[in-house]
């Protein structure tokens, strides 16, 4: 059969054009549709056609397979199972592509690019199968040991060390409250004048004998506290080194994970 140069596709030439979809041998003439179908349906089986071959030169497989399947199945003709074996054979889908160029000779018995085809059934034969890898079990590490311990002890120490300090600030200002005391009990006993100098010595220590009470119960409290801390860091610590022992599933075996203090 010879097609003319800007002439309508009928049934015939459309099957001539899907049998050599994508093969390297010459198209054949396969029979044309069977009478009574449409040019309405004649022309979505070449929109299809065209539709498949675009995504097909773009490498986009599975839409391509669909839209020739549904050209098939809208026209029958064998040359859309044709190409659905390439698409899939491209893809590297051995299983369906077998599948499809052995339903292609069923159709078609006498197509011309037989041997081709019975070539590339062979060969597909050794493709080994696309099996899925085995899923693998998601391993959740043991959570990291938490050093409640060493955290206990750290704050215990650090509010030991702030009851210090106020201990500290504690004595200064009793030593200055101290101070003003002897200076009031000498002017008594001088028989000073009892003048603003005096009466601002007196104010000054009572404030520091105020401060000094109680920063003196404040840093009491803190020692008292970090002392109590530091205790049950100890405690927590002594526990803390019976080390856990955990054991994960693995694929073939299992995975045992260890942690201690050192």
């Amino acid at each position: 059969m010879r097609l003319r140069a800007g002439a309508p596709l009928g049934p015939l030439a459309l099957a001539v054009l899907l049998a050599g979809l994508a093969s390297a041998g010459p198209a054949r003439a396969v029979e044309p549709a069977p009478p009574g179908v449409s040019s309405e349906t004649e022309a979505r089986a070449r929109a299809l056609y065209d539709q498949g071959m675009r995504h097909y030169n773009l490498g986009e497989y599975d839409v391509a397979i669909e839209s020739f399947k549904q050209g098939y199945k809208l026209s029958g003709n064998p040359g859309f199972l044709y190409n659905i074996a390439q698409a899939y054979r491209l893809k590297g889908d051995c299983a369906q592509a077998l599948t499809f160029y052995r339903n292609y000779l069923r159709a078609d018995p006498q197509a011309e690019n037989r041997a081709q085809v019975d070539e590339r059934i062979a060969a597909l034969a050794t493709c080994p199968e696309r099996t899925p890898a085995p899923a693998v079990p998601a391993v959740t590490p043991p959570p990291p040991v938490r050093r409640t311990g060493t955290a206990l002890r750290v704050s215990g120490l650090v509010a030991a060390g702030l009851g210090l300090a106020l201990a500290g600030t504690s004595l200064y200002f009793g030593l200055d409250a101290r101070n003003a005391s002897n200076t009031i009990s000498d002017l008594y006993r001088r028989g000073g004048t009892w003048d603003q100098a005096a009466k601002d010595t007196e104010a000054r220590g009572q404030r520091s004998q105020t401060l000094m009470l109680a920063l003196g119960i404040s840093a009491g409290a803190a020692v008292a506290a970090g002392a109590v801390i530091f205790g049950l860091g100890v405690r927590a610590a002594r526990r803390e080194r019976r080390a856990p022992v955990a054991v994960l599933p693995l694929p073939g075996g299992g995975l045992m994970a260890w942690a201690g203090s050192f």
